[in-house]
Order: C-alpha cells, then sequence, then structure tokens
C-alpha cells in the first residue's frame, strides 16, 4: 500500500506547484496462519570449570546443574597484592543465594539481602590506623596543631594611602601591636 501526499514547491517566478509524492507504508509479510510457540525444554544436568593465571593474579569458576533447575558453583579472584574473593553460589527453586569470602580492605562480615558475606580484613578504623600517615608525619600534625593554638602578634604598619584605613569603626594609623590567633583546618585541637 502507498500512500500519496502532496509537496507545495515554488519555483522560480514565485509559480506555486504541487507534486505527489508517495511515501511507503510499512505492511506485514507473515502469513497469517503461523502461530508461534515456545518451546520450554527441562533442565540438562551439566558441568564446567576454567582457571586463569597471569602476573597480576587468577581467576577461575565452575558450575554445575543437575536436571531438576539446580545450579552450584563458585568463582574465586587472587590478586597478586595479596587480596582474594570467593563466591559459592546455589542458585534453585528457592532464588540465588551466595556465600562471599574476602580479605579485601573496607569489607566487614554482614549478611544483607540474603547473602553471607565473611571478611577476614581489618575494620576501616584499624586500617586507617595501621595504613595512617607515619609516626612522624603524626609528630609533625602535632606540632603544628601547637603552633596553631599560640597567639601570633604582627605589627600594622602605616598604609601606603594619605588617609589612615578605617574599617568597623577602628582606625590604623601607627605601628600597633595587634594579637591574632589562628587555627588550620583539619587540625584536632
Amino acid at each position: 500500500m502507498f500512500k500519496s501526499i502532496y509537496l507545495p514547491v515554488i519555483v522560480s517566478g514565485g509559480v506555486l506547484l504541487l507534486f505527489n509524492a508517495v511515501k511507503a507504508q510499512q505492511i506485514s509479510v507473515r502469513p497469517s496462519n503461523v502461530q508461534l510457540q515456545q518451546i520450554q525444554y527441562p533442565p540438562i544436568p551439566f558441568e564446567y570449570a576454567y582457571t586463569s593465571d597471569d602476573p597480576e593474579g587468577s581467576h577461575s569458576a565452575q558450575s554445575s546443574g543437575d536436571g531438576n533447575g539446580r545450579m552450584t558453583g563458585s568463582y574465586s579472584i587472587s590478586l597478586a597484592d595479596g587480596r582474594t574473593r570467593t563466591v559459592n553460589y546455589v542458585a534453585d527453586e528457592n532464588g540465588y543465594r551466595a556465600e562471599v569470602t574476602t580479605n579485601e580492605l573496607g569489607t566487614e562480615s554482614k549478611n544483607p539481602a540474603d547473602v553471607v558475606f565473611t571478611s577476614s580484613a581489618i575494620t576501616g578504623h584499624e586500617a586507617a590506623i595501621l595504613y595512617g600517615p607515619k609516626r612522624q608525619e603524626l609528630d609533625t600534625q602535632q606540632r603544628i596543631s601547637t603552633i596553631a593554638t599560640a597567639p601570633i602578634t604582627g605589627t600594622l604598619s602605616r598604609p601606603a594611602v594619605s588617609r589612615p584605613l578605617q574599617q568597623g569603626g577602628l582606625s590604623f594609623q601607627g605601628g600597633v601591636n595587634v594579637p591574632t590567633y589562628g587555627t588550620f583546618a583539619g587540625v584536632p585541637q
């Protein structure tokens, strides 16, 4: 099927012409007597496994399924820096359930969303103490903290302009010792 549409076109001399343009319509070519069926095949038992090693670490996986739709398996990652993660899982009529075992920093032993999470990593607080600033840096920070809380005195000299500097009702005309106190953001006091 085609549909005719008319397009107005102005040519030189101001003459208006109408052109008959043909626009194609999409049509269905599937025969009406064909019925599509989705065939459900029963689960077929299977089993597979792989292991891969390289200089940056290794990873492996294995999985198996029985003839009733139940799958079990695991996968693991071991990195060159010592981090490891292993996931053991079961998928069956009760859903997907996993047990994660890791030593990655920032992880804790918890059970969110029906996943058992076992971590041998130290807590975030322990990691901050263990991997935080070195003791020398701590001593430097303590000295900065001590200096930051001590009063700082300075001399204000005569301004370079001919009239006195006035600010907030105060006038600075000569050399005056004014105590000031400074603090540094992030330094505990």
